[in-house]
């Protein structure tokens, strides 16, 4: 056999072409190795110490380390194939609202980190995105998630808010989970309530601050509004309650 420094370079690399190495799990028998599987080692192993990375499978029995798509009150599994980011949480006719999510990410097998789906992620935006192809993509508004009744219990049902994104979620490709912005986060966080009917109202904001008040109400016969002025009471950083002289009605709240 030539040496191996004597063989010519091949600067055209694709995922087709061979290593040769040793295999660990054969003895150290000598044996051959495609990009391709080296590539995807080396993106699970990169991966062992990231929180929340999972497999897309809609394969029974689905294992720890998986996302896919239950029915939320019985968590029996529903098959979807490869499916849009776009159809994930929007209504869609035949299309899932929330993903089943375990509680097992992938590459720690056996440690519990639905924590996270409680506190940071509830209420905020997250990227879900292929770990090896960032073009495919979901920006999702993460909503209030529940364990599945048994004998799924080791599943958390995620509604999720489609805000953004591109490409496919597909069959037995692996996922990241990234917080975008946090629940309540500080910066241009705002809200807008209608205000009808009644003379005190209690208003769950969850900016995770004491925001500026203003309040507007509606100039009657036209499209424009005026500020107005009521007593406010911040109960909590997420809650505030607006008291009225007498019932306000036709009128919106701000808060910043």
């Amino acid at each position: 056999m030539a040496r191996i420094s004597t063989y010519p370079l091949d600067t055209n690399l694709v995922g087709t072409d061979y290593w040769i190495g040793s295999d660990a799990n054969s003895a150290f028998a000598t044996k051959n190795f495609t990009i391709d599987s080296v590539a995807a080692y080396m993106n699970q192993e990169g991966a062992a110490r990231q929180a929340l990375n999972y497999k897309y499978t809609e394969t029974v029995p689905v294992g720890a380390g998986t996302i896919g798509f239950r029915n939320p009150s019985t968590g029996v599994l529903t098959p979807l194939g490869n499916i849009n980011f776009d159809q994930i949480g929007n209504g869609v006719t035949g299309k899932p609202v929330s993903v089943a999510l375990s509680k097992n990410e992938l590459s720690e097998i056996g440690v519990d980190i639905s924590p996270f789906y409680i506190n940071p992620l509830a209420s905020a935006d997250v990227l879900i995105t292929q770990t090896d192809n960032v073009n495919n993509f979901g920006i999702f508004t993460w909503g209030s998630a529940t364990v599945l009744p048994a004998p799924h219990q080791d599943f958390y049902n995620v509604p999720l808010t489609f805000v953004s994104g591109a490409g496919t979620l597909t069959i037995g490709k692996e996922y990241f989970i990234s917080l975008l912005t946090p629940a309540g986060s500080s910066g241009d966080a705002t809200k807008k309530v209608t205000l009808t009917g009644a003379s005190t109202y209690t208003v769950t904001h969850g900016l995770n601050k004491y925001p500026s008040v203003s309040i507007a109400s509606l100039v009657s016969g036209t499209t424009k509004y005026k500020e107005v002025y009521a007593d406010v009471t911040y109960d909590d950083i997420n809650t505030v309650t607006i008291d009225f002289a007498d019932v306000f009605d036709d009128g919106e709240a701000y808060f910043n």
